[in-house]
């Protein structure tokens, strides 16, 4: 028998098989079978471990603890099938831990214990289901008073920003200054602390991102990150050629600049472009003191509308006429 009449041979038993009623019905009672062991499960009676996040009140900025506190209880609860099934698929709800009478004097111990909270944790659950064991049965540590001081807060930072953007206001933190904790010999160490170095690209329009502090060993911060402010717009540079006005010249005297004009090129905000004109921007000479044989270019400008200013030429010459 050649190859290909192998094949089809082969093709042709298989494909009687897949139609054949047997396949059929015995595929129809695996299924059956599977729907009955899994209500059949739902329906028995077994025990899961759930998972329970733990929050603490009532703890005073300045106490620390020797051991961290845990952040969760491990409970095993009894139950039907179905329900345990139910529980895993909702998250449970935090347990609240209030230990507001708990630190009366500077040191002690703290001491909770899981059967304070099981009815809390039994509020979470149907009435059929009973907690066979919570872990940690007891939670127990050292606790102490710190002394605190109030620092200020010093940014480690680059900021740039794209092409014809530039910063107006900021970078500016909140807060600027922090509580910190520690033992009182290496609170009087410390003068400011500092946050961890970041780099800001391509920095547009208003910036709004937080900033983590730098950790000092065996010191605690009232919160671990400060928000960061900072406003970019974007700038064009416009020119004009003005005239220069004279100040404090005696009214018996002229005093004439060569030359009397000069260009002033600035850097000025794309959407303030059109505000700026001859009145915006003042250039002026006093009138010289001394011996001195030229005099400086001064401007007066609008800070919020133009970022930066340059003059050409910064000095002229002059006579004095009378």
């Amino acid at each position: 028998m050649s190859k290909k009449n192998i094949f089809f041979s082969w093709l042709h038993n298989i494909t009687e098989w897949l139609l054949s009623p047997s396949l059929w019905t015995f595929l129809m009672f695996l299924v059956l079978a599977a729907i009955i062991w899994y209500g059949h499960a739902l329906n028995t009676v077994r025990e899961r471990q759930l998972i329970v996040p733990i929050t603490y009140i009532g703890i005073p900025e300045n106490v620390s603890t020797e051991d961290p506190l845990p952040d969760k209880f491990y409970i095993t609860v009894r139950d039907q099938g179905k329900r345990l099934r139910a529980y895993r698929q909702n998250a449970m709800v935090a347990v609240s831990i209030d230990l507001t009478q708990q630190f009366r004097a500077d040191k002690g111990t703290l001491h909770i214990n899981a059967e304070q909270v099981k009815q809390k944790l039994s509020d979470q659950l149907q009435g059929t289901a009973k907690i066979q064991h919570i872990a940690p049965e007891v939670i127990q540590t050292t606790y102490y008073h710190q002394a605190q001081k109030k620092v200020k807060i010093k940014t480690d930072l680059d900021i740039e920003t794209i092409s014809q953007y530039k910063i107006v206001d900021g970078p500016t933190i909140t807060p600027r200054n922090l509580m910190i904790y520690g033992k009182k010999e290496q609170l009087d160490t410390i003068s400011q602390i500092t946050t961890q170095y970041k780099k800001l690209t391509n920095v547009r329009d208003t910036l709004i991102t937080k900033l983590c502090l730098q950790p000092i060993e065996n010191v605690r911060f009232a919160q671990d990150s400060v928000d960061l402010f900072v406003v970019a717009e974007q700038f064009t540079e416009k020119r004009l050629v003005m005239p220069i006005q004279t100040k404090g010249v005696p009214r018996s005297e002229n005093l004439r600049l060569f030359p009397a004009t000069v260009e002033v090129v600035m850097q000025v905000k794309v959407n303030k472009f059109a505000q700026v004109t001859d009145e915006t921007v003042s250039v002026y000479c006093n009138y010289p003191k001394g011996n001195a044989s030229t005099l400086p270019v001064e401007v007066k400008y609008d800070k919020s509308i133009i970022n930066s200013i340059r003059i050409k030429p910064d000095e002229v010459e002059f006579i004095i006429e009378k």
